[in-house]
Order: structure tokens, then sequence, then C-alpha cells
């Protein structure tokens, strides 16, 4: 009866050690194992940016794998196996159309983290065709003659209120060199063009 009840107890205690080590070994390699895909997905952001400013339209819509050619960035393939890092480990460079000279891009890693269960971790971002893109201030600013009133006036880059004469003088800044959105639109009668 002593055997019975200690190879009983040996079993459960076996059991529970199986359980307690399996229950903090899982989620500790998952850990380490999204900090890997995670790494994947962020290069893939990364080598998808180098070949859009290498060449815009390169950026074809669809689904990419990535590859290296003369030390660039290069997409090959419908998606890349990244198995040496990931059991199965899979990444791929999704690219939609999402406006003029923009692309939604999604950088996708998928593994299969034990025999029933698949994991992904998906990273996206806009891209804008920035070489095409101009971004200015034009318009034509506000003569400061124009002003009536001293605040409006000493708003205006390039006017002064004369309290003498009561008036505001000078000569407004032109649009054209302001080099940054709010200079330009603090500017009356310029307007800032770009995305």
């Amino acid at each position: 009866m002593e055997l019975v009840i200690a190879i009983t107890l040996f079993a459960f205690l076996l059991s529970l050690s199986a359980f307690l080590i399996i229950g903090h070994y899982l989620p500790h390699r998952l850990a380490e194992e999204i900090m890997i895909a995670d790494f994947l997905a962020r290069e893939g952001i990364e080598a998808t940016i180098s070949i859009r400013d290498n060449n815009w339209d390169d950026l074809t819509p669809g689904t990419h794998g990535l590859g290296i050619s003369e030390n660039h960035w290069i997409f090959q393939g419908s998606e890349e196996n990244v198995g040496e890092v990931l059991n199965n480990g899979v990444r791929k460079i999704i690219i939609e159309d999402a406006g003029n000279d923009r692309k939604k891009i999604t950088s996708q890693v998928t593994w299969q983290f034990t025999k029933d269960r698949t994991e992904k971790v998906e990273l996206i971002t806009l891209l804008t065709n920035w070489q095409k893109i101009t971004i200015y201030c034009q318009g034509t600013c506000t003569p400061c003659s124009a002003f009536t009133r001293p605040l409006p006036c000493l708003r205006q880059d390039g006017c002064w209120w004369n309290f003498w004469r009561r008036r505001c003088v000078g000569t407004c800044t032109p649009c054209e060199e302001f080099s940054d959105e709010t200079s330009c639109e603090n500017q009356s009668g310029c307007t800032w063009v770009g995305p």
C-alpha cells in the first residue's frame, strides 16, 4: 500500500513539475520569438524605405519577398524564408496603393510557434514619393499698409506699427521666403502647399 501511495505521489509531483516547467518555458520562448519577428518586420519596413529611395517605381502593388543585390535591398519573389531564426518563418512585404504618390506598406512575419499554433507580427506604414511631392509656401503677402490696427500689423513679418503716425509701415516678407508651415501660415496672404 505504501508503494502505491509513493508511486502516486511521485507521478503527481512529476506531472506538476512538468506543468510548471512547460508553463514557464512557453511564455518565455514566445516573448523571445515575438522580439525576433518584430525585428524582422521593422527591417522589412526599413528595406522598403531604402527601395523607395532608390526608385519609387519599384514599389509595385502586390506581395513581395526581400533580397540583397549589389549591396542594395530588392524585391524578390512573393515571400522570404526566415526559417533560420523562426520555425517555418516567412516574411512578406505587402504593397497597396494609398492615393497619389502614396503606398501602404505592410511588413508581415509569420511562423509556427507550436504544432497547432501559428504566430504573426505585422507592421504598417505609409510611404510617399518624397522626390515628386513639392512642399512650399505660396501666395501674396498682405501689404503692411493694409493693416489698420497694431496687433495684426505686428503679426505680419516685415511690418511694424508706427505709433506716431498710427499706421502700419514696412514691407511684408514674400511668401516664397518661408521654408516651414508655421511661419508661412502666420503670414497673412500666404498658404502652405504640401502633403
